[in-house]
């Protein structure tokens, strides 16, 4: 069993970076050594200096490290790219091609630092991260458990499937799965769906031998370190901490 939990989820923006954060804390607070790595980050800003500074990297690093001096963005990012696209695309507009096996070994030795790597996707199980290699394949080199996140929305249960039919197909260890309610917003249009897609979700994930690991019902509301602690100490939450650890058979 590797060290490395690959945190993917439905689509882009669904509280991967969130529940990653969360974990990572989580993890931290119960005595383990955790690792984080985005791999890659695209839809980057140019900060002060003309460096490119991704959001999701910068809250990473804010939650998980308590000085800046903790980690440099190159310890948790290894590419960055202003596009907001797919990394394969967003590279080529730059006249790179991001090297997948370089990314694999970069990551492999940071795992051995730590009890605990975690691994977080850019959107999707198939986005491509050059002409032949996709996230899937990252996490298949690396040996990592999957974990995917599910946001409740309309379309949720269809993406799951998929991915976990991928998954399934691949013969990739996947952890389970985290249901994210997403929006707070009660009354919309869709609401039907929203009520219905975590008991749904349970049903049609058990073909496929995956299981619900957590539940987050206010992870959407949770905007900095202290929301997300809240929403992640929960006691409903202790046995998705313990799960890890076990099924990673982490010490503390």
């Amino acid at each position: 069993m590797k060290n490395i939990l690959f945190i993917t989820g439905t689509d882009t923006g669904v509280g991967k970076t969130k529940v990653t954060a969360g974990i990572g804390r989580m993890l931290q607070q119960a005595g383990v050594q955790v690792g984080v790595c985005k791999p890659v980050e695209t839809g980057c800003e140019p900060g002060p200096e003309g460096e490119l500074l991704g959001a999701d990297v910068a809250f990473l690093r804010s939650s998980l490290f308590a000085t800046e001096a903790a980690a440099e963005i190159e310890d948790i990012v290894l590419h960055q790219y202003a596009a907001p696209a797919a990394p394969s695309v967003a590279a080529a507009a730059v006249g790179e091609c991001i090297d997948f096996s370089a990314m694999c070994e970069k990551i492999s030795e940071k795992s051995k630092q730590v009890d605990l790597m975690l691994l977080e996707g850019a959107g999707g199980l198939l986005v491509p991260i050059n002409d032949e290699f996709t996230m899937l394949d990252l996490a298949r080199e690396l040996g990592a458990s999957v974990l995917l996140v599910v946001a409740s929305r309309l379309g949720a249960l269809n993406h799951a499937c998929l991915t976990l039919s991928v998954l399934n197909s691949a013969r990739l260890p996947v952890f389970g799965y985290l249901f994210n309610e997403y929006s707070s917003v009660v009354e919309d249009p869709y609401r039907l769906a929203r009520e219905t897609n975590r008991q749904e979700l349970s049903r049609l994930a058990a073909q496929y031998g995956v299981l619900e690991k957590a539940y987050l019902p206010v992870l959407a509301d949770a905007g900095d370190v202290g929301e997300i602690d809240a929403t992640f100490a929960a006691a409903e939450m202790q046995p998705f901490l313990e799960s890890i650890i076990e099924y990673f058979d982490v010490r503390r």
